[in-house]
């Protein structure tokens, strides 16, 4: 694909697989430098730090039912082949909520007593409706450690290590925290640890 048949927008954001997206790091963390975005895929190749955005579209399965972990996998392996090759890589992903909507419907249902489990009356409907509209903090809590502990361990095969950088609104409005995520993020980077930002 030619660079002049992409809109600005395209050109600002590069496809991964299927749905993630590799961005320059428009943020330079308080650095005066920015830089434009690349015009074709060869310039990823001279990029000093890359900014992978996973959204939900991305790290879930269609059906709604947990991650997918296929897709994961294959991005997880591109990344490792960017960070391998010299490059800063920044993660950005989602995916909490729904990976903990996953853990905790497993255990709603495991925790049902015997009398519940041999009765003629199906709960699992019930069960799912309520791990997934009514536990929404719980389950991000849940889903976050297990999200995490999964990056981890897809990363570890290719020698790298992460760090979870857990970001909210007042983190970038307020300087002195905006100022301390910027220098732990460096920090990580400097260490050769792709931070995970969520």
């Amino acid at each position: 694909m030619s660079s002049h048949s992409e809109s600005p927008f395209t050109m600002q954001q590069r496809r991964l697989t299927k749905g993630a997206t590799i961005s320059p790091a428009w943020v330079q963390l308080n650095s005066p430098e920015t830089r434009s975005a690349f015009l074709t895929r060869n310039e990823l190749k001279q990029a000093k730090r890359v900014v992978i955005k996973l959204g939900s579209a991305v790290v879930t399965r269609a059906d709604g039912q947990g991650l997918a972990l296929g897709r994961l996998a294959a991005i997880i392996e591109q990344v490792a082949e960017i960070q391998n090759s010299g490059a800063d890589c920044i993660l950005v992903t989602s995916g909490a909520v729904a990976f903990g909507k996953q853990k905790l419907s497993q255990e709603l249902l495991m925790s049902m007593s015997m009398r519940e489990t041999l009765s003629s009356v199906d709960f699992s409907s019930e069960l799912k409706n309520i791990a997934q509209h009514e536990l929404k903090r719980p389950n991000a809590a849940v889903g976050q450690s297990g999200l995490m502990a999964l990056y981890e361990a897809m990363f570890r095969n290719y020698g790298i290590h992460v760090g979870q950088v857990l970001v909210t609104k007042q983190d970038f409005i307020n300087n002195d925290t905006r100022e301390q995520l910027f220098n732990t993020i460096r920090e990580l980077m400097a260490l050769n640890i792709i931070p995970i930002i969520n």
